[in-house]
């Protein structure tokens, strides 16, 4: 176990259970590659080597776009063919 400097106790046990309990506190995530629990904090993964700079989600995800996209075209295009009926029965 690596011993800390600014733990100075006469008992290593007690220093250990202060590491612990800084430990403890830290924020975890996972890998998105091998899913294993790593500190917020780590670039990489120590498990499988994966970079975890870039594992924050950006914007939504695809399933949420391509519903999106979806629930418009199930509104617009009755509209759109609609408005084209009544163009033509007017004329």
């Amino acid at each position: 176990m690596v011993r800390h400097s600014h733990l100075n106790s006469p008992f290593p046990e007690d220093d250990d259970a202060e590491i612990e309990a800084q430990e403890s506190t830290d924020e975890l995530i996972r890998c998105s590659s091998c899913r294993q629990m790593v500190y917020e904090d780590a670039d990489r993964c120590p498990y499988c080597g994966q970079w975890l700079v870039d594992t924050k989600p950006r914007g939504l995800p695809r399933w949420a776009i391509i519903t999106g996209w979806i629930i418009l075209a199930c509104w617009l295009l009755p509209l759109i063919y609609l408005f084209i009926w009544t163009m033509l029965q007017h004329r």
